[in-house]
């Protein structure tokens, strides 16, 4: 069976932390309106995501992650970590664990890491294959994740 695309597996990662607050919720670890604070992880993932989308755009890539890249992309967020989409995902999940307020869904942040992972593994073999010499020094240079 083929694992879901990286956006598929996201969108599971929130379907799956509803799922938990509703049939098996935990203690609550945050009251409203504390649970507002969400927010703010949550806005600020979603900004390095428009950011590192934007970058890849400008530079003529693909932001499919399933597609071939044009180019080797190193401005804008992709200077500071190889994986800013994914890394991306993990603060807004944690927005999405706060504003539910219990703890069962941030059980959940960890289930993405290990996806995230298998993929940016996935990605950077095919990255290796179409850059050789240009991604091995990138990839000497700028950290997988911070």
């Amino acid at each position: 069976m083929k694992s879901p695309s990286p956006p598929a597996w996201f969108i599971l990662c929130l379907v799956a932390m509803e799922v938990l607050h509703v049939f098996v919720p935990g203690p609550q670890w945050l009251a409203r309106p504390w649970t507002l604070l969400g927010l703010l992880p949550l806005g600020a993932g979603m900004a390095l995501h428009a950011w590192a989308s934007r970058t890849f755009i400008r530079a003529g890539t693909t932001i499919d992650p399933e597609g071939r890249a044009a180019v080797l992309v190193r401005a804008g967020p992709y200077a500071r970590t190889r994986n800013p989409m994914y890394l991306a995902g993990a603060p807004i999940l944690l927005g999405a664990a706060a504003l539910l307020g219990t703890t069962s869904p941030l059980a959940i942040l960890l289930v993405y890491g290990v996806g995230a992972s298998r993929w940016v593994s996935r990605e950077e073999s095919t990255l290796r294959e179409r850059f050789g010499a240009e991604w091995d020094s990138y990839r000497g240079t700028v950290c997988r994740w911070l």
